[in-house]
């Protein structure tokens, strides 16, 4: 009894890590990110799924692979470019803004 008490005990105080509870979006999260977005340079963002992760291309650019960094907020692996959508509770996407190395 003493080691199901300290048991339970233990497992109480135990921490969440992190990766726990910022769990990677799901495929179907991601596609509300996937389309084309005008930028105010006159440039275009593309975004598509080919996988399971979004990919990016701006106007003139290569296309990067994409990877979480917060709410609708995204950064490429090799550092050249982040992206923050404007996205609503529902899922919508009006806007994004984009950041790049170049």
């Amino acid at each position: 009894m003493r080691n199901l008490i300290l048991s339970i005990a233990f497992a109480c105080t135990l921490p969440i890590p992190a990766q726990a509870q910022n769990r990677a979006p799901t495929s179907a999260q991601l596609r509300d990110f996937v389309g084309q977005y005008s930028l105010e340079d006159g440039r275009v963002l593309t975004v598509s799924l080919p996988g399971r992760a979004l990919v990016a291309q701006v106007t003139g650019q290569d296309a990067v692979l994409l990877q979480p960094a917060g709410p609708a907020q995204f950064v490429a692996r090799t550092g050249v470019l982040r992206v923050a959508f404007d996205q609503h509770d529902n899922g919508v996407v009006t806007g994004v803004t984009v950041d790049t190395a170049r």
